[in-house]
């Protein structure tokens, strides 16, 4: 394979231009070459998908998420400095700084499949309603604009969502079959199905 005769330094670089650990993950796993350049620098190469994978826009929404308080959602009260100040500065828009350490980086990267997914099921999920006019048959892929307002959207609701846990499965739901209608029972289904 000619990935095997590149230098380590070339293979790196082609690791930091991937815009998703899915394809980082394909790369790595057909070349041992990239397997070892990737060992060499995975923080850097990780932190590099993962910039290229978020918008510009989403990217202090993903890094929010890692500096959610882990007071239990039992003990939250108006009292409670750690909530109150995480809220504060989410809500004033003052960004953390990308993470140094690898764990961290690692947890932004499990992020993006899962985002990316839910953003695959909601595009399935409206082609699949009932057109009523003709102009807004046969969708397009959405801009990047308008994959940047539902990375967005789907990481403002994992933030709410870290926050104030759903523990009373009725009242999830009641609020989604609201909102997603009878689609949400096919997509628990594959959930459950893929889960081990």
């Amino acid at each position: 394979m000619e990935l095997e005769r590149l230098a380590p330094e070339l293979l790196c670089s082609i690791q930091c231009a991937l815009d998703s650990p899915q394809d980082l993950y394909y790369l790595i796993k057909a070349s041992p070459a990239s397997l070892h350049a990737f060992v060499a620098a995975r923080r850097i190469i990780l932190s590099s998908v993962v910039q290229n994978a978020l918008s510009p826009e989403a990217i202090p929404h993903a890094l929010a998420i890692l500096h959610i308080p882990k007071t239990p959602p039992e003990e939250y009260h108006h009292e409670n400095c750690d909530l109150c100040d995480f809220l504060d500065q989410y809500l004033r828009g003052n960004s953390w700084s990308f993470p140094k350490d690898l764990s961290s980086v690692i947890t932004l990267a499990r992020l993006i499949p899962r985002v990316s997914g839910l953003i695959d099921e909601y595009f399935d999920f409206a082609m699949k309603l009932p057109v009523t006019e003709p102009c807004l048959s046969g969708f397009s892929p959405p801009s990047s604009t308008e994959w940047a307002r539902l990375q967005i959207v789907f990481l403002r609701f994992e933030i709410f969502y870290q926050i104030f846990p759903m523990r009373d499965n009725s009242r999830y739901h009641f609020f989604a079959e609201k909102i997603f209608g009878h689609a949400i029972t096919d997509v628990e289904k594959k959930f459950i199905e893929t889960v081990p």
